[in-house]
Order: structure tokens, then sequence, then C-alpha cells
């Protein structure tokens, strides 16, 4: 038996009065620990949190062991978490000790579907889902020729009929709402079909205050549910202490007196948090960012709760302002926070964990997909501009990519599918080989003795496209591609990772295949001008583990180890091993300015050291052994339509490095080589030796919001160190469809190469 996606959302059991036994003798402490009780569950499931359920439903099995609503929550918590033979179990206990009751009916409906009816229905909700709703409509009628029992298959049958067009729905679903008074969920679904039919546009703006008068009608409800967490603990003790039963009863009856009309007069209707949060995303799809803001705001003024909080930090976070959303879930004890608050704190603290590391490829290749997910899709358009100094012909490169990033969201879960397409064009100059000291350490240019090129060569030049597709959720991704096609070398690239939490920790680990792009014969090969012969790329073949520590506080922590092996076409294969580490304190931390102040280590070693650029030789920079520590300061904010970002660097390394030999992989040459030392006077070994210095980095990123749909963008790089000063610079434009109106990122969100992810 399988149960289709939406069957794991909650019914709220607004028919909880209709599945209750009446009020019997006031003094019949366990019928009315049982009435409290059954109203505590309701509050608990009409505000969205199960999780608050499971204690109270212990209560409610001690005081009442088959209670059908018992039997009707296990059941209904277990098709939830996809534990269909737990279902199974509870559904058979309420039909054995309640036939013909109403809850009985509910779960058959959940349960008993046939395959060929469960297939439709799950056809209905994707095509619901897809806004295909005349279609959604023909499939519910397909499944079900009379309306659902089940509460939450009748809303969404009728809600599906009612964004069709169908006037009779919208008034089914107010009935059921008249019927069922105190259920959010028939409130969200009622608001969502408004919204949808652009009936709400100046009763939103009004929500959270009209919510407070809608009611009042279940004041009494809520009352009693407030008045089950101070009475639970007296019905319970009553079952054991008959001494205590009338002491206990009497404690109810007084918290029952409360109800009088002079405590009626002075209560505060409360709202619904969760109802406020869906009024102020119908004002945001709307277009009235400031509405939206303004209806929490009102919330939080005068009844603040852990769940406003809660709404209110996601509203923040899907509006990009994740620096107010963490400061507002600091509202919230560390205590009280559930799974998704902690996840959510979790997402906000992630981007400024990693904007506290030093390396580029540690940064934003490490951003998780939850960040970069857009519930609409989203097209990059950039061009990228990277250079490196070197030798003209042979370790120097100018690399220009024009990049295509198109992000589609899924339609039925989180996440996002993406296409690259990245045109590209290498130059690395001219080589000049009449200098007798780059001649003879390039290529095979020490052992060419007749007809050998001189003088200055054609400027290495290559050029083609990096392909790629891939996908992001909030805990995996993977991608597959191509470096760029048209290169003198082209190979398969991709990757794939996974993300959990392991108690108060982030952990990641991930497998990749990347290219190497710090010069041309890592990045696209190279021919020897001595020769025919032909050597590189390199890939980049690694398995990664990483973690990370924040609790939304001052202080963070993050670390990352793994193993490599590199290889290429006629180059000495390679390992590398690597562990990372540091520390960040968030020194301030507001809207429109943050400043994060940082500590990393970085050590990591190769097998062999193959930076030169002789045949067999990668050209990368791979020492025996590199250790460093940096001190990183990074400021960002957002002003209005305008956000920035600005991170310096100083650090200080210590290096070891393997001597090697001028030809690995390749003895021949190599003994041909020592063989000719006598007249070359060079030894074919490149030395070792130790190294080290002082660092500096500077990075810059700029994003303005054009219209609601367009945003531009800018971004610098800029390293100095004793021995390599690359330079980087990007402008990009970036379109959000369906006019999102969303403020600009925080910090900015600029796109990068294909081959850097």
């Amino acid at each position: 038996m399988t149960v289709p996606y939406k069957f794991a959302g909650i019914p709220l059991f607004v028919a909880l009065c209709m599945a209750s036994p009446a009020w019997g003798d006031v003094e019949d402490l366990d019928q009315i620990s049982a009435q409290l009780l059954e109203a505590r569950i309701q509050y608990w499931l009409d505000r969205g949190r199960p999780d608050r359920v499971e204690r109270v439903l212990e209560q409610l099995g001690r005081v009442h062991p088959e209670h059908p609503t018992l039997f009707e929550v296990h059941a209904t918590l277990a098709i939830q978490q996809r534990n269909l033979h737990s279902a199974q179990l509870w559904y058979s206990r309420l039909q054995a000790t309640h036939p013909d009751h109403i809850a009985t009916q509910r779960i058959r409906e959940l349960i008993d579907l046939p395959e060929s009816q469960q297939q439709r229905v799950a056809e209905a909700q994707i095509l619901a889902l897809g806004g295909r709703y005349e279609e959604a409509v023909d499939r519910w009628r397909a499944a079900f020729p009379e309306p659902p029992v089940s509460l939450d298959l009748r809303l969404q049958y009728w809600e599906a009929h009612a964004r069709l067009g169908d006037s009779d729905a919208l008034a089914m679903l107010r009935e059921l709402q008249a019927e069922h008074p105190s259920s959010q969920q028939i409130q969200l679904t009622i608001l969502r079909v408004q919204a949808y039919r652009a009936e709400v546009e100046e009763q939103a703006r009004h929500r959270a205050a009209e919510l407070a008068a809608e009611e009042e009608e279940r004041q009494r409800e809520l009352r009693a549910a407030e008045a089950a967490r101070r009475a639970e603990e007296a019905a319970l003790a009553a079952r054991e202490a008959e001494a205590e039963r009338q002491a206990r009863a009497s404690e109810v009856e007084r918290q029952g007196a409360q109800d009088s009309p002079a405590a009626e007069e002075v209560a505060v209707p409360p709202v619904n948090p969760w109802a406020v949060a869906e009024a102020a995303a119908a004002l945001q799809a709307q277009g009235d960012a400031q509405g939206a803001d303004r209806v929490f705001l009102e919330l939080l003024l005068t009844q603040p709760s852990d769940d406003a909080w809660f709404a209110y930090a996601l509203h923040l976070e899907r509006t990009n302002r994740h620096g107010q959303a963490r400061a507002a879930m600091l509202n919230v004890p560390a205590p009280q926070r559930g799974s998704g608050m902690i996840a959510l704190i979790e997402r906000l603290n992630e981007r400024d964990r990693l904007l506290a590391l030093q390396t580029e490829q540690q940064t934003e290749a490490a951003l998780p997909a939850r960040e970069r997910t857009r519930d609409h899709a989203v097209l990059y358009l950039g061009f990228d501009y990277a250079e490196k100094s070197g030798t003209p012909g042979i370790t120097e490169l100018t690399a220009q990519t024009i990049m295509l990033d198109l992000r589609v969201p899924f339609a039925s879960r989180d996440g996002f599918w993406f296409v690259r397409i990245d045109p590209t064009w290498l130059d690395a100059g001219a080589a000049d080989l009449d200098n007798p000291f780059w001649r003879n350490r390039f290529g095979t240019g020490l052992l060419c003795e007749e007809d050998c090129p001189t003088g200055v060569q054609e400027t290495a030049r290559d050029q083609g496209v990096a392909l790629g597709v891939g996908a992001e959720f909030d805990d995996w991704y993977f991608d597959i591609g191509r470096s760029p096609v048209g290169f003198n070398r082209s190979t398969w690239i991709g990757g794939i990772g996974h993300t959990r939490r392991v108690g108060e920790f982030g952990v990641r680990l991930n497998a990749e295949r990347r290219i190497l792009t710090s010069t041309m014969i890592s990045f696209a090969g190279i021919d020897d001008p001595f020769s025919e012969r032909r050597w590189g790329a390199v890939t980049r073949n690694g398995l990664h583990l990483s973690g990370s520590w924040d609790q939304g506080g001052r202080f963070g922590w993050w670390g990352s180890t793994g193993l490599e092996y590199y290889t290429g076409h006629e180059v000495e294969s390679n390992s590398r091993w690597y562990a990372f580490t540091g520390g960040y304190m968030r020194a301030y931390d507001t809207e429109p300015l943050a400043v994060t102040l940082g500590i990393n280590t970085l050590f990591w070693g190769f097998q062999e050291d193959l930076s030169q650029a002789t045949y067999g030789q990668g050209n990368y920079y791979s020492p025996e052994l590199y250790q460093s520590i940096g001190f990183p300061v990074t400021v960002f904010g957002r002003l209005n339509r305008f956000s920035y970002l600005v991170r310096g660097s100083v650090g200080f390394s210590d290096t070891r490095l393997h001597e090697q030999v001028f030809f690995p992989r390749h003895f021949d040459l190599q003994n041909q080589a020592v063989t000719i030392q006598p007249e070359t006077g060079i030894d074919p070994i490149f030395a070792g030796g130790t190294g080290g210095g002082r660092s500096y980095s500077l990075t810059g990123v700029l994003e303005y919001k054009l219209t609601d749909n367009w945003y531009v963008g800018a971004q610098a790089n800029l390293i100095r160190s004793d021995t390599f000063s690359p330079n980087q610079g990007l402008i990009y434009l970036r379109y959000h469809f369906e006019q999102p109106n969303t403020p600009v990122a925080r910090p900015p969100d600029p796109p990068r190469r294909y081959v850097d992810r």
C-alpha cells in the first residue's frame, strides 16, 4: 500500500468536538481531562506543530487509553512519517474499538484507497501545484465522484474547484469553516483561494486585525486548551491518588470559572501567527513589501510568541533579510526551539560561516543548495575575466567566460534544476623560445637538437564551451557536465553531495571530479612546440567531508578535510590531502552593516611536486606541504535597492617543496636528459626547498536592483603574494521570472563559472 505524498500533511481534526463524548458529571475528572487534552491536541495541530503533540498524546493515553482521537492522531502522524505499518496497526485498533466513528472513516479513506484512486489523487495534486486546475479537477472527480470525507482531502478537492472559478466551491469552503471555526487549515485554504482570485487586495492589508475578530467564536475552546496545560497534572495524579481527586477537581472548576463574562471582557483574542504569515505572503506577492512587514510588526507588538517570532523569521528569510531573521530567532529561547526552528537557524548561519573562509575555493563553491533555492525561475547572464601573471606562453593565462545559468524550481519539492552554458576563451601569451632558461624548462625543449623552433612563437590560444546540468535540493545535490568542448582536450566533470545535521553540527559529504583552471596546461592541455606531443589537461577527483557549528550566537566554527587524486593526459598522477579549519565572530550585525572577524588555518600537501611546465608535469601548484594562517575581515550589508560585500585578509604561510625530475612518467625522456647533461650543463631535476611569506587578498561585490525582475552586479578579486598575483573581475545580470519583487540579495549573490563549481 502507498499513500500519495500530500496525505502526509496532518488533518487538523477540527471535528474533535464531534468525536468527543459529552461532558459528563463535572466531578468526573477523567472525562474533563480527556476533553481538555483533546482540545490541546487540536490547539497544536491547528498551529502546524505536530512536534508538540506527542507528549499530549501520551497523557491522553494514560487518561483514556482507547480514546478515538488518540488512535486517529497516532495513525495520521504515522502516515506523515511514511510509517505505513504503524499507521495500519493504529487504524486496526480504531476500527476494532470505534467501527462507526467519524475518525475511523477519515483514517479508512487515507489508508484503504485503491491503487488506481491513489494514482488519480496524486495526479490531481501535481496538476494543481502546476496551476493546471481544470485537469486537476477532472482527476479529483474521477477519484471521488462524491466529495471525500477526510478534511485534508476535502480541502484539496474544493480548493482545486474554487481556483478553477467554481463559486459553489468557495461556498463549500466557507461552510466547512462555519462547521469547524478553529481550523487554521481551512482559514489558509480560503485565503489562498481569495488571493488567487484577486479578492483580497485590500482585505490582506488588515488581515492580522481581522483574524482576531474572526476568532472570537473559538475563544472558549482556546481557553480550554490553555486550561489543559494547568489541569493535566491534576488529571493524571487523580487516577493514582483518589484522596486528591476533589482538590484537583476544585482547581479545574476554578479554572473553568475564568470563562466568565468579566474574564471575556479583558481577554485579548489571540492572533494566529501562521494566518498572519499567509496574509503577509499574499501582500508580498502583490508587491506590497511594506504591508507584509506591517502585519507582522502589529502581531509582534501586541502578541509576541515563539510561533510569532518563528513565522516572522521565515518571512525575513524568504525576502533575503538573513541578518534580521537571525535576530528574530534569538527571541525564541534555545530549549523551546523545535526541529524546524533549528533548521532555520542553520540555514541563516551557513552563508556567514562560508563568508568567513579565506580561500576562493571554499566560499561560494561550498554554498548549500538551500541557500540558492528559489520559488521561481532565475536566469544569470555574466562575463568573467580572470588573469594570472607568469611567463608568456607557458605559465601566464587570461581567461574570458560568458556565463549562462538557468535555474528552475521543482513543482513538487524544494530545490531546483539548472543548466549551464559557458563559452570560454583562453590566452596564454606568446612564448619566447630564445630565452634559454624557459626554452629548456618547457615541453621537451631540453632534448631538442635539430630544427628547433626559435624566437617568439604564435600566441597560445584556445576556446570552447563548458556545459553542465544538475539539481540542488535542501540536503543533496548533483551535477554532470564537460570542461569546455572545443579545447585541446575536454573531459567529463561533475559531483554529488549530501548534507545533514548531527546534533548541533552541520555535516556535508561530497565526491566530485573537476578540472584545474590555473594554467593552459592544466585547463585545456597544450601542444609541445619541440615535438608532436601533447599533454594536459588535469582533473581533480576527490572525496570531501566538512562540518560546522553555529547556534546563531556571536561565534561559529567550520572545518573541512579530504583526499584528492589528480590525473591527466600524459601527466604524472598525483594525490593530495588537506585539513582546513577556522572560527569567526559576528562583531556587528544589522541590515545595512554587518562585520565578521575570522581566523583560518590551512594545511595540505601533495605526494608529488608537478608545478613545472616540462612534458609530464601538470603545471599546477603542488608543494609537499603548505601551512598558513589567515585573518579575514568581512563587511556586508543592504541599503534599500543596493547590497555590498567587502572582504580583506592578511595571511602568513610556510611551504616545503619536493624535488622532481624534469620528465615524470616518461623515463625514456628523463634518461635522455641525464645522458646529455654534459652538453647542456643542466641537471634535469627541479630542486626542492622551503618557502613562504605574507599574502594579501581583497574581494568586493556590489549588487543593485534595477526593476522588479532585473538585478545587476559586479565583483572583483585581488590576491597578492611573493609568487602569485591573480586578478578576477565579473559583471552580471540576474533575471527573476514571475515578477517576485524580492529585495536585493544580502550579501550579493554573484554567479560562478561552471568549471569553478
